[in-house]
């Protein structure tokens, strides 16, 4: 059985109760990394990819997107580079996470990282800072 969306397979189809591991991934960081889903019967397709339904069995999966293709190849650097660059990717997007969540939640998980810390209260219009 196929469909686009999980709620669409659930009307039709038993999704085999939860899975206790995807929901603790949703509930920790707030997503759930294919293929879980959080029915232990119902599995993502690999992203850029489909499948193939047939009476004779499923075919694939078969790519039609790969964002290696479409932005190009990696380009070469020392071990000393690729860990600044990945640091300073980690650290902006910590610092957006941050952020997002310091404006639109009572609980900010900063909070946890910097105990009484009052740079991210509902109130503050400051953000802490990400060493």
């Amino acid at each position: 059985m196929f469909a686009s969306e999980v709620r669409s397979i659930r009307r039709v189809a038993d999704g085999g109760g939860l899975d206790s591991e995807a929901l603790a991934s949703f509930l920790l960081w707030g997503s759930i990394a294919p293929p879980r889903t959080l029915h232990r019967a119902i599995r993502a397709v690999p992203a850029g990819t489909w499948l193939r339904v047939s009476p004779r069995g499923v075919e694939g999966p078969t790519a039609f997107f790969s964002l290696e293709d479409e932005l190009g190849r990696s380009e070469p650097m020392s071990d000393e580079e690729a860990a600044a660059r990945l640091r300073e990717a980690l650290v902006d997007s910590a610092r957006h996470h941050l952020m997002a969540t310091c404006r639109s939640a009572r609980f900010c998980p900063a909070e946890s990282i910097r105990p009484r810390s009052s740079a991210c209260s509902p109130r503050s219009t400051t953000h802490p800072s990400v060493p």
